[in-house]
């Protein structure tokens, strides 16, 4: 009972920097203001690509775990002089699904899941878990990276399920370093379940 599933996405990506509404400091007079035309050389400003990724996922009825690669062919998107060519992007995740307790014919179960993502010196790893009874599910996440390098959120959930629909709760605590300059977020979630069994 073990499948897997695989895709391919192609993007056409095009990009055009308006030059008219940039200001540099060779135009300013400490007295006048804004007076002098500037002599930054003007470039075209367009930036036009294909970009190419690919993913692939293995699960079953209780598991799953996937992997993704994005921007394979790392195509060039500079909008002036010079070449700027765009990281390559993994992604691997996983989840899995277990009973914890069955008490009065009510099953709970546990749902840990994780993330990881890297592009050029950029990580980032979510991770948590739900538990899962009848009609309440709740859990906790953590967003960002191992250590003093980047700490992003604590992201408490609570959720209510109704049949195939859940309505789920989640606050992001910011804990980040850069924490008073950063707000913490509210986020209301409607899942549906459209598993179509075989």
């Amino acid at each position: 009972n073990l499948y897997i599933r695989a895709g391919l996405q192609t993007t056409y990506t095009q990009k055009r920097l308006n030059w008219d509404g940039l200001t540099f400091p060779d135009m300013i007079d400490p007295q006048l203001g804004f007076i002098y035309q500037t002599q930054q050389p003007i470039v075209n400003g367009n930036s036009r690509y294909i970009d190419f990724s690919a993913g692939i996922v293995l699960y079953n009825d209780k598991s799953f775990f996937g992997f993704s690669a994005h921007h394979l062919n790392r195509p060039n998107e500079s909008l002036s002089f010079g070449e700027s060519y765009l990281p390559i992007k993994y992604t691997v995740h996983g989840s899995t699904s277990f009973s914890i307790s069955n008490v009065s014919g009510v099953e709970t179960t546990m749902s840990p899941s994780i993330m990881y993502r890297q592009q050029g010196e950029f990580k980032q790893l979510n991770a948590g878990f739900n538990i899962n009874t009848n009609q309440f599910l709740y859990g906790l996440w953590y967003r960002g990276w191992l250590g003093q390098d980047y700490r992003d959120a604590l992201i408490p959930t609570l959720g209510l399920k109704m049949d195939n629909l859940s309505i789920v709760y989640s606050y992001d605590f910011n804990i980040a370093s850069l924490i008073s300059y950063g707000a913490n977020t509210h986020e209301i979630s409607l899942i549906v379940d459209s598993t179509i069994s075989d």
